[in-house]
């Protein structure tokens, strides 16, 4: 894409020529010429030459392709600075940026735009004069880099910057990834005949692909080929419906597991965060449970954690990182400093992830973050936690997303994993470990309680939200006692019968 840059400052002083147009101003030069491919910048001076200070209310131009900013550091629209006071004899020093990507109609051998200047002296013009050469340089793409979130896709265009011939857009795809889906508003092939015509068309990430991913959109054309960059600014929680299952070594050598969802979205410190709830328990016998509440947020590639000690968030992923660089994790009062040793992609199922091989001085938390999953070894650094029962989190075994199993690394049997971990048995409702069954689940108007066993007259159920308040109490009298839920928000519960509890979801 051809860019101009316009930089204003105020100048003192200087010996300047030009004639004024109207106006009491003085121009070095009135006219600029743009006749050379890629010449990035043209400059003008304004002076005031009267014996009375002036001031410059006004400076526009009716196309839209010509832009003025002035530089302060820092490229800013000239209109922030307007009004501009010159005293006798001071001067500004104007550079011009112009975007030739927009539309235009064909033009003949110059493009003639004015720019005014509209002060006390008068009203001056100086005339840009934009030459063929200067902007024919074929296909143009714009813009030329795109940063995808998950929900709503992105907009492109195609524009031809040719004089002399039309370009017939051929192919608009992926190269040598396949995570985007690709609409142009219009079928191909598609002829741009004119300068200035143009294809539109959107982008966004294919539905299952929840990593941090980087790629990159070829336009094929009868010219030649443009390009738009693409990566995602989502990194590793899909919108809703994560859960994930780690297996655990305990000191005596038992192997048990760890088993952590997404459970809904609250506020913390103003950031929208979601509330991951960890249960670590003794599935096998079912003894000793233990749950806790993380709390995480996602922004530019990277994954913050509330550290509950200094009551502040740190960064627990640098899903952008690369080989060579670092970031520090607050774990309590204690840090750690992950370096990305390797990264290296792996395929599951058919779609590529991005795995960044980390470590730390003293091994903590080393391992392999998949990019869209988290960490295969504990998805927290759970050694510098207090977990309080000797635990080690040793690697992740499943990955589901709404029911969906999304990822494993090894061998395991995840539907049955999944099965016993949501209390499903083969044709019939959640039973919970053989405890009680609730269904439909999720469910949107009337829960069920039944179990063949499970006929206790006068039995309370109660039903509680993630933060542990009560929200509704009954008795059960019949083997298959139905509660009416529709004034829950939508969102996880839990329902407690004696020593029995279930999760279910209402939506």
């Amino acid at each position: 894409m051809k860019r101009l840059v316009l930089t204003l400052a105020i100048l003192a002083g200087f010996a300047l020529g030009g004639v004024a147009q109207q106006g009491d101003l003085v121009f070095n030069p009135d006219t600029l010429w743009f006749d050379e491919m890629y010449y990035y910048e043209k400059t003008f001076i304004i002076n005031n030459p009267t014996d009375q200070q002036v001031t410059i209310t006004e400076i526009n131009t009716e196309s839209p392709i010509v832009r003025i900013t002035y530089f302060n550091g820092s490229f800013v629209p000239v209109e922030e600075l307007l009004p501009i006071t010159l005293q006798t004899h001071e001067g500004i020093e104007l550079i011009v940026e112009l975007d030739v990507v927009w539309p235009w109609a064909k033009r003949d051998e110059f493009i003639n735009v004015p720019i005014n200047i509209i002060s006390t002296a008068g009203h001056d013009v100086v005339t840009l004069m934009i030459g063929k050469e200067a902007t024919s340089f074929g296909l143009v793409a714009y813009p030329p880099y795109v940063q995808l979130d998950y929900y709503n896709p992105a907009r492109f265009n195609v524009a031809s910057s040719q004089w002399d011939q039309p370009i017939t857009i051929t192919a608009i795809e992926e190269v040598g990834t396949n995570y985007l889906e690709i609409i142009p508003d219009s079928p191909l092939p598609l002829t741009l005949q004119n300068y200035g015509d143009f294809l539109s068309g959107s982008v966004r990430m294919r539905d299952g692909i929840h990593e941090f991913v980087e790629t990159e959109i070829r336009i094929s054309s009868t010219y030649g080929n443009a390009y738009i960059g693409v990566d995602n600014s989502f990194g590793v929680l899909a919108p809703f419906g994560n859960e994930w299952y780690y297996e655990i070594e305990n000191e005596n050598g038992s192997i048990t597991y760890q088993y952590m969802y997404q459970a809904g979205d609250t506020i913390v410190q103003d950031e929208p965060t979601h509330i991951l709830v960890k249960i670590n328990t003794l599935y096998d016998k079912g003894v000793h449970t233990e749950e806790t509440h993380e709390y995480v947020y996602e922004r530019d590639g990277k994954l913050y954690w509330w550290n509950k000690t200094l009551e502040e968030f740190t960064v627990l992923y640098d899903l952008g990182a690369q080989e060579g660089d670092s970031w520090v994790i607050k774990v309590g009062t204690e840090t750690l400093t992950m370096r990305v040793d390797d990264v290296l992609y792996t395929e599951y199922d058919g779609i590529s992830y991005r795995v960044m091989r980390v470590s730390d001085p003293e091994g903590l938390f080393s391992g392999d973050i998949v990019c869209g999953i988290g960490h295969l070894t504990s998805f927290f650094p759970e050694r510098l936690m207090d977990n309080r029962d000797g635990i080690r989190v040793e690697g992740l075994r499943c990955y589901w997303i709404e029911d969906e199993l999304v990822f494993k690394p090894g061998d395991e049997d995840c539907d049955a994993i999944y099965d016993e971990l949501h209390g499903i048995e083969e044709g019939g409702p959640s039973t919970g470990s053989g405890t009680f069954a609730v269904y439909p689940n999720p469910t949107k108007d009337v829960l069920t309680i039944h179990h063949s066993a499970f006929c206790i007259p006068h039995s309370a159920f109660r039903i509680t939200n993630l933060m542990g308040q009560t929200l509704l109490t009954g008795q059960i009298t019949t083997e298959n006692q139905q509660i009416n839920v529709t004034d829950l928000p939508q969102g996880m519960y839990f329902i407690t019968v004696g020593e029995m509890t279930q999760k279910f979801v209402v939506r």
